[in-house]
């Protein structure tokens, strides 16, 4: 690290956003074999070309990327590329990598996920796919959303309960729930990204 203290100075300053996501970075690196910062300046190169395709800062995905890492338990099973394509979906929909946790923890087993499915069907006839909602993170956001707007519902005409259920079933709140069933983003989905970053 001594050797490379400028490069990983400016890796921070220009794509993690701070020191502690470059060392969970580093970490990760050194776990899986690499070199540190060979591994950063790939994954930046990759942000680059993720932020060019899909119109986002490439910072705002370096950032998602180091939460990411600096939540191992909930994140180390997704591959680099996959981490890029989900840190871009965040936030391309306004969403912090936490509120992806949120959302990934909320259907831990199929119990939880077939509960939520049967709910959201009941209250919202929403036709969600109870195996895709146990994937967690962006698969259970994209399922999610597909069902909300093939349902024909709208976030203006709920009323407050229907609000409060909606909050319990996704985990999220407020303007996350807003920024979740956005209107403007209701054409994306995560497949695009992730073959985006297979592209990069």
């Amino acid at each position: 690290i001594a050797g490379n203290a400028t490069e990983l100075l400016m890796l921070t300053r220009g794509f993690t956003g701070s020191a502690d996501a470059t060392a969970a970075m580093l970490r990760h690196a050194k776990a899986l074999g690499k070199d540190g910062t060979k591994y950063i300046t790939e994954i930046a190169g990759m942000a680059q070309e993720m932020g060019k395709q899909f119109g986002i800062s490439a910072k705002v995905i370096g950032k998602g990327v180091g939460e990411m890492m600096k939540n191992i338990s909930d994140f180390g099973h997704l591959s680099k590329k996959e981490m890029l394509a989900a840190a871009t979906y965040a936030g391309k929909l306004g969403l912090e990598v936490k509120d992806l946790g949120k959302v990934m923890n909320k259907f831990l087993n199929f119990e939880d996920a077939a509960e939520g499915a049967a709910q959201m069907a009941q209250a919202f006839g929403m036709n969600v796919d109870a195996m895709e909602l146990m994937k967690g993170g962006p698969e259970a956001i994209d399922e999610m959303r597909r069902a909300f707007f093939e349902s024909g519902k709208s976030l203006e005409d709920m009323s407050a309960a229907e609000r409060k259920l909606l909050e319990q079933q996704t985990g999220l709140t407020g303007a996350n729930l807003d920024a979740f069933f956005s209107v403007e983003n209701a054409d994306m989905s995560y497949d695009e990204l992730i073959n985006g970053a297979a592209r990069g």
